[in-house]
């Protein structure tokens, strides 16, 4: 740029903001019953899982399953947390790589930690707005895609958030050794998921106030044995939809903490939450509060009463798993 042009800068997208840690509902830590009576956990070329627990009403479960090496290990390598930064290095140098013609001038973008400053080469005004309005649509296209080859979303308000819908999907379909663990889908969707929740509500919880966003994926739950709420939500969904694909369900998002729900009419005294023109059954698979299904936590319930997000997954099969 000639030494006497105009500069004109704009302070992008780098912005992102992730979502605060969700945590467990706090009436559950004055309800907590640990009801994991004990978890085996074998490596070789297959990982052995062998996990007892306790029941509601006081019986002894168990589920022994194995699970092939790879797809394990796929989930340990997985970060826990989405790194910000790696994504604007990665968009910023896409933005660099970009003719003039593409947006109107050359327009180079530099990045500071989660910030990303777009600089225009342009010298009239007009045509300096116009270049920086075009690459930061740009850049928000390009991270968006970014975000979505690692398995999150970039919500409208520029906020990071696993994509749980999409989780649940794709871990289904590797989710059969699990669910044959648990003793297969039962006659009916209930007698599952309420055998399943047991299980779920049993692996200890993880407490990560002071770890910002460090979400587990479903194997990574098992060979760790803990998870907190969301990634405990999409492994109780992702072993619904591998024992009843067509039953459908949907992650719940209250302030500060997830849930689900599923298309199973609620019955007397069950919690319902109205999603697509009906009731469906409201579940919290978090623990370590033992809850029934139509059960969720006090704190769930305020929760709802301020706001709710229920997002419905999708029917049929998922797509590649996100690396």
């Amino acid at each position: 740029m000639e030494p006497r042009s105009r500069r004109h800068f704009l302070e992008a997208l780098g912005a992102t903001v992730v979502l605060p840690p969700l945590l467990f509902p706090e009436a559950a830590a004055s309800k907590a019953t640990y009801a994991q009576l004990g978890a085996k956990i074998d490596k070789g070329r297959k990982w052995h899982f062998d996990f007892r627990w306790r029941t509601l009403a006081g019986l002894r479960k168990r589920a022994v399953f194995d699970v092939r090496r790879p797809v394990i290990e796929r989930d340990l390598r997985t970060p826990k947390r989405i790194s910000i930064e790696n994504v604007n290095r990665e968009v910023a140098t896409l933005i660099n790589q970009q003719p003039p013609s593409r947006f109107g001038a050359k327009v180079t973008a530099t990045v500071d930690g989660r910030r990303m400053r777009l600089r225009t080469h342009a010298t009239n005004p007009a045509a300096a707005q116009s270049s920086l309005e075009r690459a930061s649509a740009f850049q928000h296209k390009a991270m968006k895609e970014g975000f979505e080859r690692r398995g999150y979303l970039l919500t409208p308000g520029n906020r990071v958030l696993p994509d749980h819908r999409r989780h649940v999907a794709e871990y289904a379909r590797t989710m059969r050794p699990v669910v044959q663990g648990l003793g297969g889908p039962r006659k009916k969707p209930r007698l599952f998921a309420r055998h399943a929740l047991g299980f779920v509500q049993s692996i200890p919880y993880e407490l990560r106030a002071l770890k910002q966003d460090r979400y587990r994926r479903p194997f990574a739950v098992l060979a760790k044995n803990k998870g907190d709420c969301d990634s405990k939500v999409v492994l109780f969904l992702a072993m619904m939809r591998q024992a009843w694909p067509k039953l459908r369900a949907a992650v719940v998002y209250v302030p500060g903490h997830a849930f689900c729900a599923l298309d199973l009419r609620p019955k007397g005294g069950e919690r319902g939450l109205p999603i697509r023109g009906r009731q469906w059954l409201a579940i919290e698979p978090v623990g370590p509060m033992l809850a029934r299904l139509g059960q969720i936590a006090p704190s769930s319930e305020s929760g709802l009463r301020e706001r709710f997000d229920a997002r419905v997954v999708p029917l049929g099969k998922g797509k590649k798993r996100a690396k």
